[in-house]
């Protein structure tokens, strides 16, 4: 409540690695200062899986622990939440975002209940397309040329799921 205050505030400002800023495509044509994306079907997911990969990368090269993820396109422009989670759990999934010190990245995903299902969801079916994570970890440094974390030597996906 906000008459007791913020108590977790009272150890001092929590200092961020940065902010990462992605856009999601408008799908509400009554939104009348963005256009309609004219993506539709395996395209329209695909972008929004490559959106939420920048978004990763972004937080990688910033050395971020955890990453707060709002439901992204999901209000005004018009996105389904199940969609736009689906893809971010793929991103996930396939990516290997570390946080700082080889620490998992944690990703706290927040807003619509069905984005944070979608997001869990998609990465268990993702790394479940695989044997074992390691084995997953090994198609994902076929598929970038056998690229290691060039900060703490990991080669397979190391983020965590948690809810807000």
């Amino acid at each position: 409540s906000t008459r007791l205050g913020y108590p977790e505030l009272a150890r001092g400002p929590v200092k961020l690695a940065g902010i990462v800023s992605i856009a999601m495509p408008n799908k509400n044509p009554l939104v009348s200062d963005c256009g309609v994306n004219a993506a539709h079907g395996e395209a329209y997911h695909r972008l929004l899986e490559d959106t939420w990969t920048s978004a990763l990368r972004g937080a990688e090269q910033l050395g971020a622990s955890i990453l707060v993820v709002p439901d992204a396109g999901c209000g005004v422009y018009g996105n389904d939440a199940q969609d736009v989670g689906a893809a971010l759990g793929r991103a996930l999934a396939i990516s290997a975002a570390p946080g700082p010190w080889g620490a998992p990245l944690l990703v706290v995903a927040c807003g619509r209940e069905a984005f944070a299902r979608a997001v869990e969801e998609a990465m268990r079916l993702e790394v479940g397309r695989h044997e074992s994570i390691d084995e997953h970890a090994s198609h994902k440094r076929k598929r970038d040329g056998g690229e290691e974390d060039r900060r703490s030597g990991s080669k397979g996906p190391r983020s965590s799921l948690g809810g807000a």
